[in-house]
């Protein structure tokens, strides 16, 4: 195994060990030459491997005390979500951060929708075309997700918000960091499209923003509960 990927794995390693609390906030990591010896690698190794754990706020390196940990809810940001969902081995557990994270994507996007009606209404008809193709039931998982993101894309750059596209970005990585997310959320493909279709028909009613924010959010929360429903299933079943 060459170095890049030995630090790859020891860093997988040390971040699930912080998120299960095997290292709790405030406790030091163990010294580099410690873990190059434990890992049969170079201290170099070991630096990129923490480096990139600092990079993630999971550990700060403080001169004379070594690499500390932090409080993971304190200083992690969402790009850990993949590793959280990892790292918890309780069923409901992951669904309740996935839970979080879910209700967090359907409000900001509900709300972002309904305040731009207007230019995604302008756009339905390609939209639409989009969603038959993302929600193909003939067509495999990997595709689906593929073309769902498309979809998702083409919807939020007729709004022109990048915090949105970020929070899409999340959930791109999530989905392809985390297969057994991705089986839940695009197990039924005739009911995403069957809720695409209404989301359409809510922003071309002409309601005002607050009965379309509320009935988008309606529609992606039952969509999402079906999600975790499947996902706490099935993690109970491994």
């Amino acid at each position: 195994m060459n170095d890049i990927n030995a630090a790859d794995r020891i860093e997988h390693a040390l971040r699930l060990a912080i998120l299960r609390g095997v290292h709790p906030p405030g406790s030091r990591i163990p010294a580099v030459r410690a873990l190059a010896a434990a890992h049969g690698v170079n201290a170099a190794t070991i630096q990129r491997a923490l480096a990139r754990l600092e990079a993630t706020g999971l550990v700060v390196a403080r001169p004379g005390r070594g690499t500390i940990v932090q409080d993971p809810a304190r200083h992690g940001d969402l790009t850990l979500l993949p590793a959280w969902l990892e790292a918890l081995t309780d069923a409901d557990a992951a669904a309740a951060v996935l839970g979080d994270f879910l209700k967090l994507r359907r409000t900001i996007f509900a709300r972002l929708l309904a305040e731009h009606c207007g230019p995604v209404s302008d756009a339905t008809d390609e939209l639409q075309t989009l969603a038959r193709a993302a929600f193909d039931t003939n067509a495999p998982l990997h595709a689906i997700q593929a073309a769902d993101f498309a979809l998702a894309h083409a919807l939020f750059a007729a709004t022109g918000d990048r915090v949105a596209r970020a929070i899409l970005v999340t959930t791109e990585r999530l989905l392809h960091a985390s297969p057994d997310v991705a089986e839940a959320m695009y197990a039924e493909p005739a009911a995403n499209l069957d809720a695409m279709t209404r989301i359409f028909g809510l922003l071309a009613s002409g309601a005002d923003d607050r009965a379309t924010e509320a009935g988008v959010e309606g529609i992606l929360a039952r969509l999402d509960a079906e999600t975790l429903r499947r996902f706490s299933d099935g993690r109970r079943g491994r």
